[in-house]
């Protein structure tokens, strides 16, 4: 009987300290996880250009950085990143038929070749030349161009991995 009493007491001590411990788990709210950030009206960002020798100094450094590691801001509770004005999840989001991974990421029948392209700006950015370009539509371009040693290096590359992702 005491050894009862006894067992009976432990347990009721034990759910007590079990509902009173702080939670230290995940906490879910009713509409997480959030899969699309509400639309908010900002400013349109401007097109900075960075020096070269910053950004060598700055990416140069083996360093890394001192403090404390801050998670994501824009995470949502169960790590995915939310569709926003700046992201669309469209990976594993829906069915992909076989037809539209086999033409990939191409939305468009692609530049208009009837008229003369209009030259942009140039890339001040990497190793390897290139520029902006309207075509005939007005639509913009980014031309890589790969290094002359090396046909068809980086172009070819970014054709194929664009076919796959």
């Amino acid at each position: 009987m005491r050894k009862t009493v006894l067992l009976f007491l432990a347990c009721f001590v034990a759910l007590g300290f079990g509902l009173c411990a702080e939670r230290r788990w995940q906490r879910f709210y009713p509409d997480d996880p959030i899969w699309k950030e509400p639309l908010l009206m900002t400013k349109k960002p401007i097109d900075a250009d960075r020096s070269e020798v910053i950004d060598f100094v700055e990416n140069s450094s083996s360093r890394k950085p001192r403090g404390e590691i801050v998670p994501a801001a824009n995470a949502n509770t169960v790590g995915g990143v939310p569709d926003s004005g700046w992201f669309e999840n469209r990976i594993g989001t829906g069915k992909m038929a076989l037809s539209d991974a086999v033409r990939g990421p191409n939305q468009i029948e692609g530049p208009d070749m009837s008229r003369p392209w209009e030259i942009v700006e140039p890339k001040t950015e990497g190793i390897t030349a290139g520029f902006k370009a309207k075509d005939g539509r007005g639509d913009t371009y980014f031309v890589k161009l790969d290094p002359r040693d090396y046909p068809q290096l980086t172009t070819s590359a970014e054709v194929i991995s664009t076919k796959f992702f």
